[in-house]
């Protein structure tokens, strides 16, 4: 550590009263959730002229038991993004207490511990990670609802930002979590469908089943139809219906991407059209901007 980074470090834990820990003490004045405690680290930073690429360190640093070990394993293996790490840090809060020395155990097993993308020392497909997770989890009595939390911990890189994003904003099951990691792993190397793939799931779109739904060459012609045209949503079509169903919250996804591309008469480009949720706000216009820089990282050297 940046020797002038730990002596703000140490100055800033040896007052008591600025001093927050995660997770927090048993003491009943030191009750606090982990999204206080994040925001507690983002102000505090720069109040002591802490950057920003050192806020996973500060946290690490604040970090108690099982928690700090098994986030140290993953930010030495491959540095983590702030917002990255509050994904992170979000799921382990809601997961069974009694997983976390668990999680802890494997992460830091050579032999078990095996990320997407794989490291240079590893070769597997893509197919056999996803189920060696799953295997993993059942030996080690990990619930199935509970995977998707266990298996972005091994993601890395570009997989791993993007998954935490998304599962933050909007919980994935099992099937469809695999669907974006594969979209996210056909894309590597192709940067204008990997841009394309990131602007889908921070715009909105569809998973049905952990299926993804593709719009097919005739979309226009078949948006018109159920009554999405250029002048709007017909009344008493098939589309208004969509429109009142999905008034639930659920406006800024799938119908919102029908309407404009009914609306405008451009076809989208034969991509995916993922998440209808509003998913993946927090952290999408970094993720879009650093895209390019991290296609040569997570690229896999093998297993493919």
């Amino acid at each position: 550590m940046d020797p002038q980074l730990r002596q703000k470090l140490n100055q800033w834990s040896s007052n008591p009263t600025s001093v927050r820990t995660w997770p927090p003490s048993s003491d009943p004045n030191q009750q606090y959730t982990a999204e206080t405690w994040l925001t507690h680290i983002e102000t505090g930073c720069p109040a002591r002229k802490i950057a920003q690429n050192h806020y996973v360190d500060v946290a690490i640093f604040f970090l108690r038991e099982e928690f700090q070990t098994i986030t140290l394993a993953i930010h030495q293996d491959h540095p983590l993004e702030w917002v990255t790490f509050k994904g992170i840090i979000l799921r382990l809060e809601v997961m069974n207490p009694q997983i976390i020395p668990t999680l802890n155990q494997w992460i830091n097993d050579p032999a078990a511990a095996k990320t997407w993308p794989p490291a240079p020392n590893q070769t597997y497909t893509l197919k056999k990670w996803f189920v060696d997770v799953q295997l993993e989890c059942f030996n080690r009595d990990i619930a199935q609802a509970q995977c998707v939390d266990v298996a972005i911990l091994f993601l890395r890189g570009v997989f791993q930002t993007v998954l935490s994003t998304v599962h933050q904003d909007t919980p994935l099951e099992w099937g469809t979590f695999k669907a974006i990691v594969t979209e996210l792993q056909e894309s590597e190397g192709n940067s204008e469908k990997r841009k394309e793939l990131l602007s889908t799931l921070a715009g909105g779109g569809l998973i049905a089943g952990g299926a993804i739904a593709v719009l097919p060459s005739a979309g226009i012609a078949a948006l018109n139809a159920i009554g999405f045209t250029s002048s709007g949503v017909l009344a008493g079509s098939v589309a208004a219906g969509i429109q009142s169903m999905f008034y639930g919250g659920f406006t800024g996804g799938l119908f919102s991407v029908c309407q404009s591309i009914g609306a405008t008469a451009v076809m989208a480009s034969p991509a995916v059209i993922l998440l209808g949720l509003g998913a993946a706000a927090v952290g999408a216009a970094s993720l879009l901007s650093k895209d390019d820089d991290d296609d040569d990282d997570d690229a896999p050297t093998s297993g493919r």
